[in-house]
């Protein structure tokens, strides 16, 4: 490489690396045993610049005790943040506890925070009647749903901690970090809570995405030229 100018951000703005390379390739013949080489060969060079981005991914752990139905460290989980539409913001997250991983997985999480920031936080006890009503919405609670299971996890205290929040813009990521410990009763039904407890223990870095969108996976590579030097076809 000549140069690489890496993004300074994670976000919609790509940097550009530039360089060349060289190879030689050999023909290749059929044969009854497969592809055999030949003595033809071709050296090529070739100058290049190509677009890169800096993408953020997840990164969450989630721990689950006491007496619910699933029980253990996540063996694999996804998150995303979002905008709950109510002036604050969700960390939605989805994990599996077994060897297999299955659609949909195991449980799902999330957890709501009215005015986020760096900082600790205690969870206010919700109820299904104040889960279904956004304008009854505690500052910071915490929900919990089981695939397998119809009762409704809601926390019943618990201490949540941010250790980082950037919040996006037009071109680059926010990032929320912190981890949650949180007693969540099941409930059965609106008025009705069983008698299990879970003590739920998270760990979370989730990304915010760019408000001028979501990256796309693709990067475009223009190749300035490719010189075939010599050949032997």
């Amino acid at each position: 490489m000549t140069s690489a100018e890496y993004p300074t951000r994670p976000g919609l703005t790509p940097g550009l690396v530039r360089g060349t390379f060289d190879f030689k390739a050999v023909r290749l013949a059929d044969s009854p045993g497969g592809p055999v080489a030949t003595s033809d060969t071709i050296t090529v060079h070739a100058v290049f610049a190509s677009t890169w981005y800096h993408y953020l991914f997840p990164n969450v752990s989630v721990t689950l005790g006491g007496a619910g139905p699933v029980t253990g460290t996540s063996t694999l989980s996804f998150a995303q943040s979002l905008d709950d539409d109510h002036g604050g913001r969700f960390v939605e997250l989805s994990a599996d506890f077994g060897p297999s991983h299955l659609f949909p997985h195991d449980i799902s999480q999330e957890l709501r925070v009215q005015a986020p920031g760096v900082g600790t936080f205690t969870l206010t006890p919700i109820t299904p009647t104040q889960f279904a009503n956004p304008s009854a919405w505690p500052a910071v609670y915490a929900a919990l749903f089981y695939r397998d299971d119809p009762r409704l996890g809601l926390s019943t205290g618990g201490t949540l901690t941010i250790t980082k929040f950037l919040t996006p813009t037009e071109e680059f990521y926010g990032e929320i970090q912190g981890t949650l410990t949180a007693p969540m009763a099941l409930w059965v039904n609106n008025t009705t809570v069983s008698a299990d407890t879970v003590n739920a223990s998270i760990t979370f870095a989730v990304q915010l995405w760019p408000l001028g969108g979501i990256p796309s996976s693709r990067t475009g590579v223009t190749l300035a030229h490719v010189l075939i030097l010599d050949h032997g076809y």
